[in-house]
């Protein structure tokens, strides 16, 4: 039986993608509101071929088909196929985006492509956020610059899980954390007692939290100054209205 994994975080065989396949097409052209005879037009084939592949009665996928229904449905051709990567992850974030944010993305990707050729030690350099404005538990997170800064021993020691930094640039989170510091970043998904960096879509705020799970998560001020924040993780209307960054993962004090 012939799997595939390439590229994949899950592994395959071709008669689950195929499954999968049929599947999604039926579901898709049910989001959509249309009759299998209109769906199967405007997808360039019979409705008899249609009915035979959502009912598994073939064991050919036409390219040509899978390409069309990833423009009528803007899935990507692995998502309607049923495994995922971070690769098609990243691709799935990058077509919500509007044509001036694409824009910077790639400025960005052209950005760290370069600095990698030019620098002489690329995969011991770490990204630091160095946020504008007074930075505080609760600051309006609206601009940044970047810093980039070698730390060897660091991502020898936490490795793919340290993604990032962002410097402390005052004292009023002290004692935790002082001026100069640079907390370390990983995008892994929090465990309870971690300190998390969360932002509030609607006032744009940040905050800077240990996480504390119970019925309801609780974010608790990291120096015991401020209220603690109650999200349901079981609302998806409260899970909607924060953002998370990152977890701290370490602190970068030199």
């Amino acid at each position: 039986m012939l799997a595939f994994s390439i590229g994949c975080d899950i592994m395959l065989t071709k008669e689950e993608m195929l499954d999968n396949f049929a599947h999604n097409i039926e579901e898709e052209r049910k989001s959509l509101d249309f009759t299998q005879v209109l769906f199967s037009k405007m997808l360039g084939v019979s409705v008899s071929t249609y009915k035979n592949i959502v009912s598994r009665k073939t064991n050919n996928l036409d390219v040509f088909l899978a390409l069309r229904l990833s423009e009528l449905t803007h899935k990507s051709i692995p998502d309607l196929l049923g495994y995922s990567s971070k690769e098609y992850e990243v691709l799935g974030k990058y077509r919500q985006l509007t044509d001036r944010q694409r824009a910077y993305i790639l400025g960005k990707m052209d950005y760290e492509i370069s600095m990698k050729v030019l620098e002489t030690d690329p995969e011991n350099m770490l990204d630091v956020l160095y946020l504008t404005g007074e930075m505080a538990d609760g600051m309006i997170l609206d601009s940044s610059h970047e810093e980039r800064i070698y730390c060897p021993e660091y991502i020898k020691k936490y490795g793919e899980t340290l993604h990032c930094g962002i410097r402390i640039t005052s004292n009023n989170l002290h004692p935790v954390y002082v001026k100069g510091d640079i907390i370390c970043i990983s995008k892994r998904p929090p465990r309870n007692g971690d300190t998390v960096i969360i932002i509030h879509k609607e006032t744009g705020r940040a905050y800077i939290r240990r996480y504390v799970q119970r019925s309801k998560t609780k974010l608790v001020p990291i120096n015991g100054f401020g209220d603690v924040i109650e999200v349901d993780p079981n609302s998806f209307e409260d899970m909607e209205q924060w953002v998370r960054f990152g977890v701290v993962i370490a602190v970068l004090r030199r």
